[in-house]
């Protein structure tokens, strides 16, 4: 359209292109960049915006910090271009804290003294506990096993 626009008026080459006016004039404002080096560019800033955030940012919070330091992109642009170039953020590891400890509390006694050899049945009973992520949330799964016949007798699953 540049080149033409002694020819033909920008509004008719706009409608004929199907282009819009918008679109044109601020592409002549930013000094008509070529897309792919303005891409290089956001690729750029957007992996120095990653990494200030130790790579946990996803597309919603870098284009976020784009827009903050004064960059001109679209929230779509900023995923597109995040998905074809592999920048996708880490993600946490879940992580329930299972145990708050009193440092001031006696821990409780080893009665086993890792003697795991029953010689009645009843008589030395073991357990552990487990986190179990489900769709709907953590689920808690205690055993506990008789270390005479090796059979659990109780199996909690809330």
């Amino acid at each position: 359209m540049k080149k033409y626009q002694k020819q033909f008026r920008i509004v008719k080459m706009a409608q004929v292109l199907d282009a819009s006016l918008h679109g044109y004039y601020r592409w002549i404002r930013m000094g008509c960049p070529d897309e792919k080096t303005r891409d290089r560019e956001m690729i750029d800033a957007i992996r120095n915006v990653q990494q200030e955030n130790s790579y946990r940012t996803g597309s919603p919070r870098v284009h976020k910090e784009l827009k903050k330091k004064g960059h001109s992109i679209g929230r779509n642009k900023v995923a597109r271009l995040m998905s074809e170039n592999d920048l996708s953020c880490r993600t946490k590891r879940a992580y329930i804290r299972t145990t708050v400890s009193d440092p001031k509390k006696k821990p409780a006694p080893n009665l086993l003294q890792r003697d795991f050899v029953a010689r009645a049945p009843d008589t030395k009973w073991v357990s552990d506990i487990t986190y179990v992520r489900t769709v709907r949330g953590w689920a808690y799964l205690c055993v506990i096993i008789d270390l005479y016949s090796r059979l659990g007798g109780r199996m909690v699953f809330v």
